[in-house]
């Protein structure tokens, strides 16, 4: 099983001291003052922002800064491909480890994907949408397209759902009278 993130463990509310020199510790970790690591984590992610702006200048990829961006992204190719892959294995894994695939760090909830936090964010989303195409008049399916007359969903949305009802519906196995008479069931109720 692997280990759940939990971050409300901190507590902010006093100065921590350290007991056998009365020096505070920093806010973000339990190393005294002048050997902070955030302080180091703070000056690379200076310079790495200043490297990232130098690659977008350039027209460079944002991540290995050697190869040329793709039109309309930061990243070269390889980067990105990697970089999805990367977030794939990582969602596969959280997944099989019982992990919310959303959000990564809490336990999903029993017989769903996400966890409690992540459906609450989603349903809110989906409902806050579905308002929003209803008050534009748009389809409540797609919301490109405008909605059908006295319809929520717009016509194309329409006639994909009435193709996959009558494909539902010939799939389904039709009842012979020899069933029906095994059964005790007349056609006529």
């Amino acid at each position: 099983m692997a280990r759940i993130r939990d971050t409300n463990w901190i507590d902010y509310s006093e100065p921590r001291m350290r007991p056998e020199n009365g020096k505070s510790w920093c806010d973000n970790c339990t190393i005294s003052e002048g050997k902070c690591v955030n302080k180091r984590k703070d000056r690379a992610a200076e310079r790495n922002k200043k490297a990232i702006e130098k690659a977008n200048k350039e027209g460079l990829c944002t991540k290995c800064r050697k190869r040329p961006r793709l039109e309309f992204s930061t990243y070269c190719s390889e980067c990105k491909n990697n970089d999805v892959e990367a977030k794939q294995n990582k969602r596969k894994k959280n997944k099989e480890d019982g992990i919310c695939p959303i959000c990564g760090c809490r336990k999903a909830k029993k017989d769903k994907k996400s966890c409690a936090v992540c459906l609450k964010k989603t349903r809110e989303y989906d409902a806050f949408t579905y308002e929003y195409y209803l008050i534009n008049g748009l389809c409540t399916r797609c919301g490109v397209n405008p909605k059908a007359y006295r319809k929520k969903k717009c016509h194309s949305c329409l006639k994909d759902q009435r193709e996959k009802a009558r494909a539902s519906r010939s799939e389904r196995p039709i009842i012979t009278e020899l069933q029906v008479s095994k059964i005790g069931v007349s056609r006529q109720c």
